[in-house]
C-alpha cells in the first residue's frame, strides 16, 4: 500500500522539471517523458508513460535505469541503419545479383608475363 501512495505522491505532487511527448501507434498513443525532482530529497528521477485512448501505464526510472535505458536505444538506433545482407537467389531464379561490396577490378597478367612470354 505504501509503494501505491508513493507512486501516487511522486505522480502529481513532485516538482516537473522537463516533460516531452512523442505520438506513436500511427497517432493513437503518446509516448510521455517527464523529468521530475523529488521536493523532500531533491532526487531526480524519469516517469515514461504510455498514454492511449483508453489507459495510461508508467514507469519510474532512476538515474541508473534510465542510462541503462537510453544505451538500449542507442544500440537499437545503430542497428536501424546496419544494412541487410541482400537474401540468395532461389534456384531456377534468373535475375541479377547483387553484392554489397565493392566490384572487383579485373585481374592484369603477373608482370613476368608481360615481360617475358617472347613478345618482342
Amino acid at each position: 500500500m505504501a509503494g501505491i501512495i508513493r507512486t501516487l505522491k511522486r505522480t502529481f505532487v513532485d516538482e516537473l522539471l522537463q516533460k516531452s511527448a512523442i505520438p506513436v501507434d500511427q497517432g493513437h498513443a503518446r509516448l510521455t517523458m517527464r523529468l521530475k525532482r523529488d521536493r523532500y530529497t531533491q532526487e531526480r528521477y524519469i516517469v515514461l508513460g504510455l498514454v492511449g485512448a483508453t489507459n495510461y501505464k508508467h514507469a519510474e526510472l532512476d538515474a541508473d535505469e534510465f542510462h541503462a535505458l537510453f544505451e538500449a536505444m542507442r544500440s537499437l538506433q545503430k542497428a536501424m541503419h546496419i544494412p541487410t545482407a541482400v537474401p540468395p537467389l532461389k534456384s531456377g531464379d534468373s535475375g541479377t545479383q547483387f553484392s554489397l561490396t565493392s566490384p572487383q577490378k579485373p585481374k592484369r597478367p603477373p608482370t613476368a608475363c608481360i615481360l617475358g612470354c617472347g613478345l618482342s
